[in-house]
């Protein structure tokens, strides 16, 4: 074959070589896509004691009991903020936190793990609704969402001072917090009158603009209040001097 009829040859070969690569190259994007959003088979693989370092960097305490029931959700809420930072099953979530119960809610947990009958399957989920049938009763939830319900800015309430409240107890009421609309008429029904009456007219459309305007409305008549209050102070001390000279006389 001629060295003409050898490089027309070539081209058609590269073709086939290049377009198996960009095939390939396509495959392995895909695999790689979906590997990410496998679990990750090595979770199984890793260490217990490796978890428990590593959930103790992240802030991860102990648990022993709550007398306050709100503490013991905020532990809860806590662990789930750290199980977001690693890559570990649900059933290992739950083993990591079993080991952070101490005292009295490890005596909780040992009667727990002789009255359950497949206690090595048991998932974070499982977990959590033990705990808070132990812990944070149902009885104390509802109580918290009536509170939440009837939540009003008192006289000695600051608008951050309702809205840390607002949030503290939205917890409790998800059917209402879940709708935006109704999260923020909630927040305006809550809020002290003389605030409130100006709040409503901005008619604001997120949770984040309501507490913003509220916060600004209550700047804005605490100004106008100090200002009042200076010049009725002015007008006092003129008064009195008005008089301290008279008396001179």
């Amino acid at each position: 074959m001629s060295a003409a009829g050898r490089g027309r040859g070539r081209p058609a070969r590269d073709r086939g070589q290049g377009g198996a690569n960009q095939g390939g190259a396509g495959r392995g994007m895909g695999q790689i896509d979906e590997a990410l959003q496998m679990p990750n088979p090595n979770a199984e693989q890793v260490p217990m004691t490796t978890y428990i370092r590593d959930i103790r960097k992240l802030g991860a305490i102990k648990f022993v009991r709550a007398a306050d029931p709100l503490k013991a959700k905020k532990w809860i809420d806590d662990m789930e903020k750290y199980f977001e930072m690693m890559d570990c099953t649900e059933v290992q979530k739950r083993m990591i936190a079993a080991f952070f119960l101490w005292g009295e809610a490890r005596q909780w947990w040992q009667t727990v793990t002789r009255t359950t009958v497949d206690i090595a399957a048991m998932t974070w989920e499982e977990f959590k609704t033990q705990f808070y049938e132990k812990h944070f009763p149902r009885s104390v939830r509802k109580k918290k969402g009536i509170e939440f319900m009837e939540l009003e800015q008192s006289n000695t309430m600051t608008v951050s001072d309702y809205e840390i409240k607002f949030t503290e107890l939205s917890r409790f009421a998800p059917h209402i917090v879940a709708n935006k609309e109704h999260k923020i008429r909630k927040f305006e029904w809550g809020l002290i009158s003389h605030v409130k009456r100006l709040v409503v007219g901005y008619r604001c459309d997120t949770y984040a603009k309501v507490v913003e305007c509220a916060m600004a409305i209550e700047e804005n008549n605490n100004n106008i209040f100090q200002k009042k209050k200076g010049v009725t102070v002015t007008k006092e001390r003129k008064r009195k001097g008005y008089f301290l000279r008279s008396s001179r006389k």
